[in-house]
């Protein structure tokens, strides 16, 4: 009997993915909890259409830090010294998503 507990919980494990040493490598191109984090209330299908954005711009060789240098140019608008970092942090955080390795 205990034994078979034994194997039991061993399958459990295994099915969660916890026995192939392999972690899942999270989908550049979709919004995860440290987006969530670091862009408020933006919903995720509005995330999900900027990182798409993004990645476009990647595939069409612009650079990271030409990416990053429209970001900055782009949050400027705001007056709000709040919105401005608020922006700032969320589309870095998006542009840095989408250009890792």
């Amino acid at each position: 009997m205990r034994k078979l507990l034994f194997v039991v919980a061993v399958l459990l494990l295994c099915a969660g993915q916890m026995c192939t040493g392999v972690e899942a490598k999270p989908d550049r191109l979709e919004p995860n909890d440290s987006l969530r984090s670091a862009c408020g209330d933006m919903p995720d299908a509005v995330m999900r259409t900027i990182l798409i954005g993004t990645d476009s711009d990647r595939q069409a060789g612009i650079s990271e830090q030409a990416e990053l240098k429209t970001v900055q140019e782009g949050c400027s608008q705001w007056d709000d010294r709040d919105k401005y970092w608020a922006c700032l942090n969320c589309y870095t955080a998006i542009v840095h998503q989408v250009y890792s390795d």
